[in-house]
């Protein structure tokens, strides 16, 4: 039975390669005058391209392999030896390893059959050969939750109908502990670009997650003449009842220029201290740059280290805000509504800084990975805030009285950031990651926080900037190698 031409073109390769290493001449270039019989090497006419033939010793028939055809058979053995190793995590593992050129072949080939590959690999070829793959892509859905400044008491109801024979009786209160953000979903993207194997730089963006939490507090009796109000803690703090706006406890907010900021109206203390609803809204944001070099150290196929030093900005504004609702007119009873009342606090924290930080690739099987990544550094915080009280009359929504205050200052904020994510090899280009994150971050100056100083110092406008807070969730994505 004869042996078809397709197997004679895959056996053969081997065959010929060996006989040409024995002689030590080159299959592709030699010229023979050898006879056909000997069905070793043969050539076309002078002038025409070189040609190796063989012939089997089952079949005096001849096939003639081009040189174009011997260039895609070594290609095609290399994709496949590539492919049965075990599979990378990092764009950089499919770069050539010793070679400039870019080739998939030694550039010093001491084996005969590769130094047949090499000189089989001319200058029209190398150009087409497989390309090394430099850049990565890595998109994920981020679910973040945050913390949120506890303790901090805005609101309570207080019942004055006893306040003349004694302290006033206190029932429900509003706190920050009455807000609590979900977990909101936000996006990272990095782009990475890797020099070799050893070395790589990245861009990383994440963030957009939009954090919203309100909660009410309304009097037993809303909406009625009654002594049961809700109104803003008056225990060593500025927005007082007129009767205390004397001596250490001047009330500022009421009290002329230059003894105050108000304009002598009381229209505040009426909005926050004679209301039956008071409603606390509490918002936040967060966006994050950074760009990172990372460096690998001593490594196995099972345990690739590295480490990087960066440079990173972090945006942390947010917003709180108090807003109280007087009653209705009852002209019946001669009475008239008060004002509502609107107190609006918003802080900007912007974080400059150097991060140092490593990473840790652990293979678990052939195409399954587990990494781990931590990051720190001091960063450089110009945070500030703004805050605005004003009262309107109820009816007409005039505004009656405000006051502003603004402040700036320049901080330091320690930012601790880790990460454990399990990746999945689809195929040597794409995989797969999913993941949990920490990110930690002191020195802030947080909204709340702006409303307790406020009420404990008197100073209106003062900045705090010890507030911390800590971002936690879970993340999936998908990685490109190209």
């Amino acid at each position: 039975m004869g042996v078809s031409p397709t197997r004679k073109y895959l056996f053969g390769i081997p065959t010929a390669l060996a006989v040409a290493s024995l002689l030590n001449v080159n299959p592709v270039l030699a010229q023979t005058v050898s006879d056909r019989g000997s069905g070793i090497l043969q050539t076309e006419p002078e002038n025409a391209q070189p040609i190796l033939a063989e012939s089997y010793l089952n079949d005096d028939s001849t096939v003639p392999i081009q040189l174009e055809q011997l260039q895609a058979a070594l290609i095609e053995a290399e994709i496949e030896l590539l492919e049965s190793e075990k599979f990378s995590y990092k764009a950089a593992d499919l770069l050539p390893e010793g070679n400039n050129t870019g080739s998939i072949f030694p550039t010093n080939p001491t084996n005969p059959t590769l130094r047949s590959q090499a000189i089989a690999q001319s200058e029209t070829t190398r150009s087409n050969s497989i390309a090394p793959q430099r850049w990565y892509v890595q998109a994920e859905a981020l679910f973040l939750n945050r913390t949120i400044p506890r303790g901090i008491l805005t609101s309570e109801v207080v019942d004055l109908s006893v306040a003349e024979t004694g302290s006033p009786e206190r029932g429900g209160t509003l706190r920050t502990d009455d807000v609590a953000f979900d977990y909101e979903l936000g996006t990272r993207i990095t782009v990475g670009y890797s020099r070799d194997r050893k070395d790589s730089i990245s861009f990383s963006f994440f963030g957009l997650q939009e954090y919203s939490s309100s909660a009410t507090l309304v009097s037993p009796e809303p909406g009625l003449p009654s002594d049961v109000v809700v109104e803003v803690p008056t225990d060593d703090t500025p927005i007082l009842d007129p009767s205390e706006s004397l001596g250490d406890k001047i009330n500022i907010l009421n009290q002329e220029p230059p003894l105050g900021l108000g304009n002598g109206s009381f229209a505040i203390s009426q909005a926050f201290l004679l209301s039956y609803e008071h409603q606390l809204d509490y918002s936040a944001n967060l966006y994050n740059f950074e760009v990172n070099y990372h460096k690998e150290v001593a490594s196995s196929n099972n345990f690739r280290p590295s480490w990087l030093v960066g440079v990173r900005y972090i945006s942390a504004p947010e917003k709180f805000n108090l807003a109280t609702f007087g009653a209705a007119a009852f002209p019946e009873e001669g009475l008239r509504a008060y004002p509502t009342g609107d107190y609006n606090i918003e802080t900007r924290n912007n974080l400059f800084g150097f991060q140092i930080g490593g990473n840790a690739n652990i293979g678990v099987s052939r195409n399954f990975s587990i990494g781990l990544g931590a990051k720190a550094g001091v960063f450089a915080n110009n945070g500030d805030q703004s805050s605005t009280i004003s009262a309107y009359d109820f009816d007409t929504g005039e505004l009656l009285e405000r006051i502003k205050g603004v402040k700036s200052e320049w901080g330091l904020s320690p930012v601790v950031e880790g990460s454990i994510s399990a990746n999945w090899q689809v195929t040597p280009n794409v995989s797969l990651t999913a993941g949990f994150n920490l990110v930690y971050l002191y020195g802030l100056a947080l909204a709340p926080r702006q409303f307790r100083d406020f009420a404990e110092s008197g100073e209106f406008g003062r900045l705090d900037m010890s507030g911390d807070t800590l971002y936690y969730g879970p993340s999936v994505g998908i990685r490109v190698v190209f």
